[in-house]
C-alpha cells in the first residue's frame, strides 16, 4: 500500500514539474504621454525595462533590436548597474511604429529575459 501511495506522489510531483512554464497573457502597459516645448519637434520613447544586467551586451542588444525597428530613428541606454530598471530612451516616429511594437520586441529578446515595466512618451514641439 505504501508502495502505490508513493509511485501516485511521484506521479503527481513529475507530472506538475514536466509541465511547461505557461506565460500568463498581461495586458498591455498603458503609455504616459507628456508634451514639452523644445527647440525642433520630435518623439522619445522613454522604455523602463527590468532584466539588464550589465550595459554593454545587455543594453547594446536591446537597443540594437530596437534600431533594427522600422521608424526608430536613435536609443540612449540610461543604465546604472545597482538600479533593477533602467531605461532606454528611443527617438521615434510614431506615424511608422507605436510604443507597444517596441515594448513586444524588447520583451521578446533572448526567449523573454527583458520585461518592459512602463513606457512614457515625451512630445517635443516648438512653441
Amino acid at each position: 500500500m505504501k508502495i502505490k501511495v508513493l509511485i501516485a506522489g511521484m506521479t503527481v510531483i513529475v507530472f506538475f514539474a514536466c509541465q511547461e512554464n505557461a506565460k500568463v497573457e498581461k495586458p498591455p502597459l498603458e503609455v504616459k504621454v507628456i508634451t514639452h516645448q523644445a527647440d525642433s519637434s520630435y518623439v522619445v520613447a522613454d522604455l523602463a525595462i527590468e532584466g539588464m544586467m550589465c550595459a554593454h551586451a545587455c543594453g547594446g542588444k536591446v537597443q540594437q533590436e530596437l534600431k533594427r525597428m522600422p521608424g526608430v530613428k536613435n536609443t540612449q541606454l540610461d543604465f546604472i548597474e545597482e538600479r533593477k530598471v533602467n531605461i532606454v530612451h528611443v527617438q521615434f516616429d510614431p506615424s511608422m511604429v507605436e510604443e507597444q511594437k517596441m515594448m513586444a520586441c524588447v520583451n521578446a529578446i533572448a526567449d523573454g529575459k527583458y520585461t518592459v515595466v512602463s513606457a512614457q512618451r515625451n512630445v517635443f514641439v516648438q512653441p
